[in-house]
């Protein structure tokens, strides 16, 4: 178990985020760092998380001078690379949805243009990221199944999702 200090009574939301592999290494294990990595948010407003957030997302929360506290819900998916880029400007830039206090929404999706549309139409609820390691590419898929239309992608980076909406849609 661990011990919050600046936890609230109840977690409204949990995530979630990776799994840290570096502090799992066999030379330096960090028994603080080991594994899982997560994000928290507690009934008084308050937020804690373990490992790193999407560096893309910190990056937009520092350029439009945003607080990670005002983050009421967070997804992150797999890391992606971007043509033309260097590999040290990507580290850490991951397909995260976030929802605000708010209520605004962002999300950071490697311009996958089916995913930005389904975020953009359908009032989201939940998104579950994922990886496809079977190396199915293209665009995005729909099929029903008992009368619920699932929407599911893969990348050609292997990347995958499901968005569930509010009104019950997936």
């Amino acid at each position: 178990a661990t011990l919050i200090d600046r936890g609230g009574e109840w977690i409204k939301h949990c995530t979630i985020t990776g799994f840290d592999a570096a502090a799992t290494s066999a030379a330096n294990i960090d028994p603080d760092a080991l594994g899982t990595t997560y994000f928290l948010k507690f009934d008084n407003g308050t937020t804690h998380h373990r490992g790193d957030l999407p560096s893309n997302l910190v990056a937009r929360l520092r350029r439009e001078n945003r607080e990670g506290g005002s983050i009421k819900y967070l997804s992150t998916g797999c890391s992606y690379n971007a043509t033309g880029r260097s590999a040290a400007s990507l580290r850490g830039h991951r397909c995260y949805y976030a929802e605000f206090d708010n209520g605004e929404c962002w999300w950071g999706t490697n311009k996958d243009d089916v995913l930005d549309g389904v975020f953009t139409e359908m009032d989201v609820h939940r998104v579950a990221f994922g990886s496809n390691n079977h190396g199915t590419s293209g665009g995005g898929r729909r099929a029903t199944n008992n009368a619920t239309t699932t929407t599911t992608t893969a990348s050609e980076d292997g990347s995958s999702w499901v968005v569930l909406g509010k009104d019950g849609t997936v």
